[in-house]
């Protein structure tokens, strides 16, 4: 939309609303407010400080919750443990279309600590990791051919593993945020998404989750302009009749392996 235009289309949104046409007009006061309020501040003393059985009981919930919208949850002890689930399911389910078996992976310190192209490498399965696409020195983007290497390793894979930022026990939702080696097409474009989180990554609803991302985000350069992406389960689609299908416009299951070492988490 050209500047005239644009000036002309707001020009009758103000009008409509009874505002003045100029933009100096001040939004109102806590409309944006610069702290946290008690109830922010209390959701995230709670998160902080979340016991033991506060967190089996959120695990619980999760569970509950991934049921009906098709995600499947698994609990393990270890990072050995989620890669032992994780190379059963890829060795053990059919591929789509008898495609290859073929598997890619983020760029991501949790994802490396389970060894998969070692462990899968042993059953023939190659493995595309976003750490073999990285700019050179001097470039703040990789190259073209890269580009097209990444985009044809991601679309030839039948799996796609990524981490989350957060997870939301009471939709079993997930958060992912995109980053430079975490392209959102890893959990998009594969038939199967598999996801590996730590339970200190799980919250208990989008209370504790906006609380979070509003006053106590990573540091990690990454804010809230950043493409944010919510999955709850697999792909679903129906037609007009209600049929439900899985897998129309996105994976068609969704695995989430949760990392829970009890009394070893940060209280």
């Amino acid at each position: 939309m050209k500047g005239n235009q644009r000036d002309r289309f707001l020009g009758t949104v103000r009008s409509a609303l009874g505002h003045a046409g100029d933009l100096s007009r001040q939004a109102p006061n806590g409309l944006f407010p610069t702290h946290p309020s008690e109830k922010s501040l209390a959701r995230l003393e709670r998160i902080r400080h979340r016991q033991e059985d506060e967190r089996d009981a959120l695990i619980q919930r999760l569970k509950t919750a991934a049921e009906p919208i098709s995600l499947e949850v698994h609990c393990v002890s270890s990072a050995s443990g989620a890669a032992t689930v994780m190379v059963d399911k890829i060795v053990s389910v059919p591929t789509e279309w008898n495609g290859p078996r073929q598997v890619c992976t983020w760029n991501d310190p949790l994802i490396d600590s389970l060894g998969l192209k070692s462990l899968l490498a042993k059953h023939g399965i190659p493995v595309v990791s976003m750490t073999d696409f990285v700019p050179l020195a001097d470039a703040d983007r990789i190259s073209a051919d890269q580009q097209a290497a990444l985009r044809k390793g991601v679309v030839d894979s039948f799996v796609g593993i990524t981490t989350a930022d957060f997870c939301v026990a009471d939709t079993g939702t997930l958060v992912l945020r995109t980053r430079p080696g975490q392209p959102r097409s890893v959990s998009l474009v594969p038939s199967i998404h598999m996801a590996v989180i730590t339970a200190d990554r799980i919250v208990a609803n989008f209370k504790e989750l906006y609380a979070i991302l509003r006053w106590n985000s990573p540091d990690d350069g990454v804010d809230l302009s950043t493409c944010m992406t919510f999955i709850s389960g697999p792909s679903k689609t129906a037609d007009i009749e209600a049929t439900l299908v899985h897998g129309a416009h996105g994976p068609r299951a969704m695995v989430l392996i949760v990392i829970y070492k009890k009394n070893s988490l940060r209280q």
